[in-house]
């Protein structure tokens, strides 16, 4: 009885010290543009902005990576001083969903005023 008694401890120890396997972790998201200078780039979601990559971000370039708090949204830009969207494969303004608790890059293809 000690012998169960014991394994069962040290399972149940095991169990609580072990990492949680819910993707844990923050979601990261950068920008590869291979299409005109954008400045401003955002991440929308729901209508509003989750993050902001301020600046310019020229064609050939890769903006810094930053962590979003909402996995699914579009991107959105100025394009010379106008708002604009951003396609990503996904049409322009199409909703984008990003792997959840981990790096993501998406590729802006075209850039299109609202």
């Amino acid at each position: 009885m000690k012998k169960i008694l014991a394994v069962l401890f040290i399972a149940a120890m095991a169990v609580l010290t072990l990492p949680s396997c819910d993707g844990g972790g923050d979601t990261a998201l950068k920008w590869k543009n291979n299409a005109s200078s954008v400045d401003d780039i955002q991440w929308m979601s729901e209508g509003s902005a989750d993050q902001t990559w301020s600046g310019t971000t020229d064609s050939g370039e890769t903006t810094d990576s930053k962590t979003v708090s909402k996995t699914t949204g579009s991107g959105e830009a100025l394009l010379d001083g106008s708002p604009a969207v951003l396609n990503v494969g996904n049409g322009p303004g199409g909703s984008v969903t990003l792997s959840d608790g981990s790096d993501n890059t998406l590729t802006i293809s075209d850039v299109s005023k609202k």
